[in-house]
C-alpha cells in the first residue's frame, strides 16, 4: 500500500495536479507565471516616468534627500514580513475598485501635469493591487510600509506657499523670545531678526526665508515620526498623535536653531553663524529623534501602568464578592 501511495503522489506531481495537501501549491501553472510577469512589467513601465522626476527632486531638495533611504526601508520591512503575505489568490473586489480609481486619478494627474499626484496615485495603485490579490489580511500587513512611501513625494507648491509664511512668523517669534532669554536682545520686524548692538554684542541680522521656516526639518521628522510610530505597539490614535507631535517639535527645534545662529552672530562672528547655519541640520535631526524616542518610552510606560491598574481593579472587583461571602 505504501508503494502504491508513493506512486500515486509521484504521478500527481508529474501531471501538475497534486492531490495531497503536502504537494498542493508547490507548482505554478504557466498562465499564472505569465500573469505575474506581465503585472510586474506593466508596473515597471508605469513607474519609470513617475520615479525619474523624483530622482532629480531627491538630489536638489534637502527635505527629500532621504527618499532613496525610505524606499530601501520599505523594501526591507516588506521582506521581513513576507511570511505574513504568502497568499496572493484572493481576488478581493474592493481592491479592484481602489486600483481602478487610482488609475483614473493617475491618468488625470498625467494629463493635468500635477507632479505630486502622479507618484501618490502610483502608490495607491500598488496598494489596490495588494488588496485585490492578497486580500484584507495581507493588505493590513503591507499597508504600513507602503504608506511610508508618501514621505518621498514633494509637497504641492500651493500647500507649501500657504503654510510656509505662518511657519516663518512662528519661528521668528519664538527665536526672538528664546534669544532674549539667553541675553541676546532682538529687534523683530516680521520675519527679519536683528541683534540690538550693545556692550559685547555684535551687529547681526537674519531673514527667515521659506527654506528656514522649519518645513525642511518637519518633512524629515514626519517620516521619522511615522517610523517610530509604526514600531510602537499602540492603537492608531496614539500612533497618529506621535506623528502629529512632530509639527510643534519642528517649530520649536527650528526656533532653537535660529537662536543658536543669532547667539553665534552676536557673540562670535558672521562666519561662525554661517557655519552653524550650514551644518547644524543633522545634529538637530538627531536630537529630535532622541526626543521622539523618549516620548515613545514615556507613552509605553504610561500605558503599561494604566493597564496594570485596570487589571488590578478587575482582580479586586472579582475578589470582593468572595470576601463578602
Amino acid at each position: 500500500m505504501a508503494i502504491v501511495e508513493a506512486m500515486e503522489k509521484l504521478a500527481d506531481v508529474k501531471s501538475g495536479a497534486p492531490s495531497s495537501p503536502e504537494f498542493r501549491g508547490r507548482t505554478m501553472p504557466p498562465w499564472s507565471s505569465a500573469g505575474w510577469i506581465s503585472l510586474i512589467f506593466i508596473g515597471i513601465c508605469i513607474a519609470v516616468p513617475v520615479v525619474r522626476p523624483l530622482t532629480w527632486v531627491w538630489r536638489v531638495d534637502d527635505s527629500l534627500s532621504h527618499g532613496p533611504l525610505l524606499i530601501a526601508i520599505v523594501a526591507g520591512l516588506l521582506w521581513t514580513r513576507r511570511k505574513e503575505m504568502r497568499k496572493w489568490n484572493s481576488a478581493y473586489l474592493p481592491g479592484l475598485f481602489l486600483f481602478g480609481f487610482m488609475s483614473l486619478l493617475h491618468v488625470a494627474a498625467a494629463w493635468g501635469d500635477i507632479d505630486f499626484l502622479k507618484p501618490l496615485t502610483y502608490i495607491g495603485m500598488g496598494a489596490g493591487v495588494v488588496l485585490f490579490l492578497g486580500g484584507l489580511e495581507t493588505f493590513k500587513t503591507a499597508i504600513g510600509p507602503i504608506a511610508l512611501l508618501v514621505f518621498v513625494i514633494p509637497w504641492p507648491s500651493a500647500l507649501v506657499d500657504r503654510i510656509a509664511f505662518p511657519f516663518q512668523l512662528l519661528s521668528s517669534s519664538y527665536a526672538a523670545m528664546l534669544s532674549g532669554m539667553v541675553g541676546v536682545p532682538i529687534h523683530r520686524e516680521g520675519v527679519q531678526l536683528a541683534v540690538i548692538q550693545g556692550p559685547g554684542l555684535n551687529s547681526y541680522q537674519v531673514l527667515i526665508a521659506q527654506q528656514c521656516s522649519g518645513l525642511t526639518s518637519m518633512t524629515v521628522l514626519l517620516a521619522l515620526g511615522y517610523l517610530i510610530a509604526y514600531f510602537t505597539p499602540v492603537n492608531m490614535f496614539w500612533r497618529a498623535a506621535m506623528v502629529a507631535i512632530v509639527v510643534p517639535l519642528a517649530v520649536f527645534t527650528n526656533s532653537v536653531r535660529l537662536t543658536v545662529i543669532l547667539f553665534c552672530g552676536a557673540h562670535g562672528s558672521r562666519e561662525m553663524a554661517d557655519w552653524v547655519h550650514n551644518n547644524e541640520g543633522p545634529v538637530l535631526i538627531f536630537l529630535c529623534s532622541l526626543v521622539l524616542t523618549g516620548l515613545r518610552s514615556v507613552l509605553l510606560a504610561w500605558l503599561s501602568s494604566q493597564k496594570r491598574k485596570k487589571e488590578s481593579t478587575e482582580v479586586n472587583n472579582e475578589a470582593l464578592p468572595l470576601i463578602n461571602s
